[in-house]
């Protein structure tokens, strides 16, 4: 028998034999020559290929400042590369990072920025083998090259839709799989869609920071691409606010940041002729070319060509910092005569040592438009311009319920679009809101009894003493006021204290507050749901969300193995899908330890698809990350069991089964009011085409993300539950 290593050898000296005959050019068969003819030449062989492309524009030896600056943010990152030593990336982000396109290019990962940027990196440190894709999109390459030789490796982990809610469901699952060198994040196109609170994603951003760095990985964090749909005044600036927040929270952290929408590189203006009127249009004429989809109009998702760029941007930034604009914007006020009207005022520095002649358009954000234009500016050396404008509420319909103001934040981030010098970006003032910002709790309050208060903190950003504040606040038919006085900069308490409601309707209404400082009334409207905790052995009427007919009723119980839901369902006409689905069941579980339960945190529902015919349903594959923060397991699907059956007289019944195993984190103390899952029920029915709200039932109605577990009900595990609430605020 041969040995391990001369069948080895044998297999690398046959590998060696065949790439040379590959290698060794056909024979030239020589024609016959005349006698007056001279010899011809060989052909030259052809040159070698290169082992590594050269980065451009630069040497393969690091400056010394881009030695300090990669010392500073990714000390761990520039031993390994610079030794050539194994290197592992994980990428997190929404469905940009995976490259979401249209026809071939669609799941080519090699061609999305972060790998893009990553290959910049092995080219940078002379890494051979290029970079390799780890679970690249089936059917596409892992691989640009077969080169071998020290690679990088990246597992890019994109997801539809995604906001950066939902980052830490992919880092503690797949993320730390292999403990990655480097962490890549990118959200922010899907959280500008949501109605969801800015401040939920300044507090998602923050624990991505706090767990890498835990996990002792390095990271890189990258603003959103920019959108560039109709209105375009609006999608153009619509992901600044969270690239804004992204940066300063790598600022604060000392990671680094690059921003994936700067024009900077991307579009080019003659600033000096350009007038204000045609800033915008010329602006996104250029910037339109990246999303020319054949016979598809999608200005969200851009071509390979942009990741391209954005790429190389990033890895620029990486090294040399971003190049800064010949101009500043510095921070501003936003000051209000009126509830949803108020006058931007800011100004613009020249930076540079020549006259900047400089053209600026005002972009509107999620709930502000601006009704004024700006003028041409040129601005000397060293001098600032001031500049004015006046906005409105956007006019968003009553039952968006998405409030106009940030609530952690006591100032507004307002884009400006701007170019001058060659140089194009949209820049962002911070506008103190003047006279009185409101800073809301809006964490979910869980367990509340009698009653509850929501400690908001009001900021005196007027520049002066403030007497004699007049306060009244509204909810659910309860009216409170009263007054205060606060010093310049100063901040005050002011508890908003309301019983709960008398019987278990919890349909979410709104709190109103207004408060007059200095004759200038100020507004504010949230919203809050009140959902009464539940209990095993309990009957509960789901809510309709729509003008439904019929009703549905549910019932929980449990015992040591499995967790029981009865749906009881009456007067509903049942259609099917050409599938033969007719209904769907959305099913959230937050199955946290108790203490955990109670923070920040996501979960992904269960989706069970049913039919008309008596038997069992099917569950859709479950995500690893399904019941909560913290779970990281290959769940089978087929033991979330369901089961249809209808009666004679037209009533119907769908039962779940979900096994305590896959609850594996949480005490499941049964009896115990205190052992609480998150749980929420969306049932709807097939109807024309869709699933509307017209045939969809729930235990909450609350617009937080589905996968959001603040947006829950709370189940007690026990058949005497307490009388407790939960209170979820938006």
């Amino acid at each position: 028998m041969r040995s391990k290593f001369s069948s080895s050898f044998l297999a690398v000296v046959a590998l060696g034999s065949a790439v040379a005959c590959l290698s060794t050019p056909a024979p030239v068969h020589a024609q016959p020559a005349s006698a007056s003819s001279t010899p011809a030449k060989p052909p030259a062989p052809p040159k070698p290929p290169s082992l590594v492309k050269k980065p451009e524009n630069s040497d393969y030896d690091l400056k010394p400042r881009q030695r300090e600056r990669l010392q500073k943010f990714l000390p761990k990152a520039l031993t390994k590369l610079s030794h050539r030593d194994p290197f592992h990336v994980v990428v997190i982000g929404d469905e940009i990072v995976g490259m979401a396109a249209h026809g071939d290019d669609d799941g080519d990962m090699l061609k999305a920025w972060p790998v893009r940027f990553v290959d910049e990196l092995a080219s940078q440190f002379l890494y051979t083998g290029s970079v390799r894709l780890i679970h690249p999109t089936p059917g596409k390459l892992a691989k640009t090259n077969v080169q071998l030789g020290p690679e990088i490796t990246i597992r890019c982990l994109p997801r539809n839709g995604a906001l950066m809610a939902q980052a830490m469901q992919q880092l503690t699952t797949y993320g730390f799989e292999s403990m990655p060198d480097l962490v890549i994040v990118s959200f922010g196109i899907h959280d500008a869609e949501s109605p969801q609170d800015l401040g939920i994603y300044a507090k998602a951003l923050q624990q991505v920071i706090d767990t890498v760095r835990a996990k002792g990985s390095e990271l890189v964090l990258v603003g959103p691409t920019l959108t560039v749909g109709d209105p375009t005044s609006a999608s153009l600036g619509s992901t600044r606010a969270f690239t804004g927040m992204m940066r300063e929270a790598a600022d604060n952290s000392n990671v680094l940041f690059a921003d994936s929408g700067d024009l900077g590189g991307l579009v080019r203006l003659e600033s000096g002729t350009l007038e204000p009127a045609a800033l915008l249009e010329n602006t996104v004429k250029q910037y339109r070319r990246f999303f020319a989809w054949r016979g598809v109009e999608d200005y969200v998702h851009p071509q390979p060509e942009l990741h391209r760029i954005i790429g190389r941007q990033v890895f620029d930034v990486a090294l040399d910092g971003t190049k800064p604009s010949p101009w500043k914007l510095t921070s501003g006020s936003a000051t209000f005569d009126k509830a949803g009207h108020f006058t931007l005022t800011t100004e613009i520095e020249n930076t540079t040592q020549q006259p900047l002649k400089l053209c600026a358009a005002a972009l509107d954000s999620r709930s502000w438009k601006t009704t004024t234009a700006l003028p041409k500016f040129e601005i000397q050396p060293g001098a600032k311009q001031a500049v004015k404008l006046s906005y409105v509420a956007s006019g968003l319909p009553a039952d968006a319920q998405v409030s106009p103001f940030a609530s952690h934040e006591a100032f507004l981030r307002l884009p400006i679009l701007i170019t001058a010098g060659g140089v194009t970006r949209i820049d962002e003032v911070h506008a103190e809101i003047k006279p009185l910002a409101m800073l809301w709790k809006m964490d979910t309050l869980y367990n509340q009894q009698g009653g509850f208060a929501i400690d908001n903190v009001i900021v005196n950003n007027s520049g002066a003493p403030l007497k004699l504040v007049k306060w009244t606040a509204e909810w659910n038919g309860q009216q409170k006021s009263g007054s205060f006085d606060l010093a310049a900069g100063g901040t005050t308490v002011l508890p908003l204290k309301f019983d709960l409601p008398k019987n278990p309707a919890h349909d979410a209404m709104p709190v109103v507050l207004d408060l007059t400082a200095n004759g200038v009334p100020m507004h504010w409207q949230r919203f809050i749901e009140c959902t009464p905790n539940l209990g095993l052995k309990q009957d509960l009427n789901l809510l309709p969300l729509g003008h439904n007919k019929g009703s549905v009723r549910l019932h929980i119980d449990a015992d040591p193995a499995w967790l029981f839901l009865v749906f009881d369902i009456k007067g509903v006409d049942l259609e099917t899908e050409r599938d033969g689905t007719a209904m769907e069941l959305q099913l959230g579980l937050d199955a946290r330890s108790y203490g955990k339960r109670l923070a920040f945190g996501s979960v992904d529902p269960l989706i069970i698809r049913v039919g008309t015919a008596n038997g069992g349903g099917l569950t859709a594959g479950i995500a690893p990350w399904a019941f909560g923060t913290g779970y990281g397991m290959e769940f089978d699907p087929s033991y979330v069991r369901s089961v249809f059956s209808s009666s004679a007289n037209g009533s119907h019944r769908l039962t779940v089964t979900v096994p305590r195993s896959y609850l594996y984190l949480h005490e499941w103390a049964l009896g115990n009011g205190n052992s609480e899952l998150g749980l929420n029920t969306r049932l709807s029915f097939w109807h024309e085409g869709g699933y509307p709200l017209d045939t969809t039932y729930s235990i909450t109605n609350n617009p937080k993300a589905g996968t959001d577990a603040e947006g829950l009900a709370a189940l007690e595990l026990t058949d005497r539950p307490t009388s407790r609430w939960s209170v979820v605020i938006w």
